[in-house]
């Protein structure tokens, strides 16, 4: 039986158990779990009984990492996924190894189980057993209301047995909480190296001796923000939109100590082979195909081929809800369109005709899902060969104009009181380009979401022993404007604004009429406070179904969003795209 163990906590050094540094084999794509279940356990444990032992993040990490796994439904390796979250008081010795009891009655054999667990690691003194601490155990019955470590790697052998993989996920080490030695009780730095099990896939986040770090600017203890971040899609080395657990080791052993300034260094440790554990492809990903030539006795027209399929690239780079994957290349063996896009990783492909009929060129184009092989938008025009380029130019426009999740866009754009591009405005896309990629971010697989994290943590690790900063406000109205937005309540989002204009009003009401089951998420946030201003970066994610087309959609869109003090309360002073 494979099990694939992955350990995030402050153990062990970034070396495997032969002493190779180099990183595992990718797996082999066809390791994906095509029609199993993936059952997730998230806890997280941040308020305890007793308040000295509070953490900032732990159950925040435990939510993220939940909804953010849920996420893989019906997608390429799930068909499935069954959640359970257990945060603060729900979390319990009994609680933790009821539910994985639970996934051990109702798994299957090609299913997949992960256990995600965030909160305090200890050692007994006396008897020298390791614990993890749910939230009503205290310094002083540790040992009868902890959870043995041996009763864990107990339930997770059973478990393994039963399932196709497991997979656990341990954050048990924090800088940001107080000295836990208290009387037999002492911090176990060393806790993730007592979780065992035959065939372990195993990566600690910090060596022995060191700690995993809380930034309150990011929202999450370090390790998690860079592991939701994998899961979105920074992880991924290939084209294909599969990450395996090998890409997950490599990220992390790089992505933590840039983010932590090198104060923290994972590790892992391996004993199997690798398998695919996500499909994270972009959302709205697009590839275009050059367009097909209809006569074919009329060879001197193949250059329009080339040209509709540059011009629909460019286009579709403008708008930042897409992710254009890049051109393909010429393949060396044929293979049908949604084929070739699955294989990129892509969720939709543009691909399209054109005849010349004497001096007149006539064009054709459509958006296809590759999930459903179906088409979401369609488009065509007719004129003189002469005009082809300003033909062309109309058949991108109108093209965009009819995806829902463009469409979806500009509503929102307009909404929140951006302007979209000159000359653009229909579609949503934008004249500016995308800002030029750094030599830095071309030198790697992955893109740093945020230049200043690693900034903002070293200014946290100097201010050490101090007050966090006071930024609770700010999170309450990120909370509203959530709030809010699910309730499709205009006054309400109007109320946290300076200045909310009546045209946004009328533009709100469209979006809110346009989407259906609306829910909204704001996530990767950071705060950057100014005196009587902050700077909030986030990612704006809206899933709903479109009214006109009844397919969902989901926006995902980097802003930054500007806040100023009024009368000692913040309010939104505008939220740009980035």
């Amino acid at each position: 039986m494979a099990v694939a163990m992955l350990i995030a906590a402050s153990t062990l050094p970034f070396v495997s158990r032969s002493g190779d540094v180099s990183p595992p084999a990718v797996a082999a794509r066809a390791n994906a779990a095509t029609g199993s279940t993936h059952w997730v356990l998230a806890v997280g444990v941040s308020r305890y009984l007793d308040p000295s032992l509070d953490l900032a993040f732990a159950d925040a990490d435990a939510r993220a990492v939940a909804d953010t796994l849920a996420e893989q439904r019906g997608r390429r390796v799930y068909d499935r996924v069954e959640s359970r979250l257990l945060v603060n008081e729900e979390v319990s010795r009994e609680s933790i190894l009821g539910n994985i009891r639970a996934f051990i009655e109702k798994a299957g054999a090609d299913d997949v189980a992960t256990i995600f667990v965030a909160g305090h690691g200890v050692r007994d003194l006396l008897t020298g057993t390791y614990y993890f601490l749910p939230h009503d155990a205290t310094p002083d019955d540790f040992f009868t209301k902890g959870l043995r470590v041996e009763e864990f790697n107990d339930m997770v052998r059973i478990l393994q047995r039963h399932v196709r993989h497991v997979v656990v996920v341990l954050d048990t080490c924090h800088a940001g909480a107080v000295d836990l030695q208290a009387g037999q009780m002492a911090r176990a730095d060393d806790f993730a190296a007592r979780v065992r099990a035959d065939g372990v896939f195993l990566l600690a986040a910090t060596r022995p001796g060191d700690k995993s770090k809380e930034v309150r600017r990011l929202g999450h203890g370090v390790f998690t923000y860079a592991l939701l971040n994998a899961l979105r899609g920074e992880a991924n080395a290939g084209a294909d939109g599969l990450l395996s657990l090998a890409e997950l080791v490599i990220y992390l052993g790089a992505e933590v100590p840039r983010l932590t300034d090198g104060e923290q260094t994972p590790y892992y440790l391996i004993a199997g082979s690798d398998v695919v554990f996500a499909d994270v492809r972009q959302p709205n990903s697009v590839v275009v195909f050059p367009f097909q030539n209809q006569d074919r006795h009329s060879p001197d027209n193949d250059w329009m081929r080339a040209a509709l399929q540059e011009s629909f690239y460019f286009e579709l780079a403008k708008v930042p809800v897409l992710h254009l994957c890049p051109l393909p290349e010429r393949p060396t063996e044929p293979a049908p369109l949604r084929t070739r896009a699955q294989r990129l990783g892509c969720g939709k492909f543009v691909t399209g005709s054109f005849i010349v009929d004497g001096d007149e060129v006539e064009m054709r184009a459509r958006v296809v899902d590759t999930a459903t092989d179906s088409d979401e938008a369609t488009a065509s025009v007719r004129g003189p060969r002469a005009d082809f380029a300003a033909l062309e130019k109309k058949l991108v426009r109108e093209l965009l104009a009819a995806m829902p999740t463009v469409r979806a866009y500009r509503l929102m754009l307009e909404a929140l009181g951006i302007g979209a591009g000159e000359g653009d405005a229909e579609n949503g896309a934008q004249d500016a380009p995308p800002p030029e990629a750094s030599d830095d971010d071309r030198g790697s697989w992955w893109r740093p979401r945020l230049s200043f994290v690693a900034v903002a943590f070293a200014e946290e690790t100097a201010l050490a022993g101090t007050p966090v900063p006071a930024d609770e406000p700010i999170r309450a109205l990120l909370r509203e404007y959530e709030a809010a937005h699910d309730a499709k309540q205009i006054e309400r989002i109007a109320a946290l604004w300076i200045r909310f204009s009546a045209k946004q009003h009328e533009a709100m009401r469209r979006y809110f009429d346009h989407a259906r089951d609306l829910t909204l998420e704001l996530a990767d946030v950071t705060i950057e406070p100014h005196a009587e201003e902050a700077t909030v970066a986030l990612t704006h994610i809206a899933r709903f179904v479109d009214r006109e087309s009844g397919k969902p959609v989901r926006l995902e869109v980097r802003q930054r969003m500007l806040l100023v003090r009024n009368s000692g309360t913040w309010k939104i002073e505008r939220i740009e795209s980035r």
